[in-house]
């Protein structure tokens, strides 16, 4: 009896052997690796070339944003017109605009005093970022011409020598009232340019 069941438990170690050998070694499982994501394409702007104005001139500062190095336009995307009032910034964003089918678009400023703006794209998914080149748009005042007699220094056009001026349509008792824009290039003694940059009655 002893002897069978030597032998049972022999049987059975052989057999737990060979499912051991049969089985093999666990095989670990490798994820494939992620495809590199594919380099996105470098894209530029260009901008509306420096200028001087007068003040209360408006403009539209315009804008291309292609692909660099390549006229292929970039359609349909989001850019921003970015302003500063000194020469190295800081730049803030002013407003944004989407560019047309062909690439272009613009927005309409209207500076009181000299001013740098710059177009940004902030790039996407297809597309690498940029900025154009900066550009300054010069705020100058009309050179002041000797008063003749009967005008009062300091205001174009003419505004002659009298009692207090207001302007028409404002909130001030005259007695005598004038219609603008009226370029203040001295000492305006009627107070007609009230935020002082430049202009008064606009």
């Amino acid at each position: 009896m002893a002897e069978t069941r030597v032998r049972f438990a022999v049987l059975v170690g052989v057999a737990l052997l060979g499912l051991v050998f049969w089985a093999g070694p666990a095989q670990a499982t490798v994820a494939p690796a992620a495809a590199p994501a594919p380099a996105k394409k470098a894209s530029m702007l260009t901008i509306t070339k420096s200028r001087s104005i007068t003040p209360g001139t408006s403009l539209r500062i315009l804008t291309h944003l292609r692909v660099k190095a390549s006229t292929k336009p970039i359609a349909n995307t989001k850019v921003t017109l970015l302003y500063s009032h000194a020469q190295n910034g800081p730049f803030h964003g002013l407003k944004d605009a989407r560019t047309s089918s062909n690439g272009g678009t613009s927005v309409g400023v209207r500076p009181s005093r000299t001013t740098w703006f710059i177009w940004k794209f902030a790039g996407n998914a297809k597309y690498a970022g940029a900025r154009s080149v900066k550009i300054k748009i010069t705020v100058t005042k009309p050179a002041p011409s000797p008063a003749p007699q009967n005008c009062t220094p300091g205001y174009s056009p003419c505004i002659p020598p009298g009692p207090d001026v207001d302007c028409a349509g404002g909130s001030g008792n005259g007695p005598r009232y004038v219609t603008g824009p009226i370029y203040v290039t001295g000492s305006d003694p009627y107070g007609l340019d009230r935020d002082g940059n430049g202009v008064g009655c606009q």
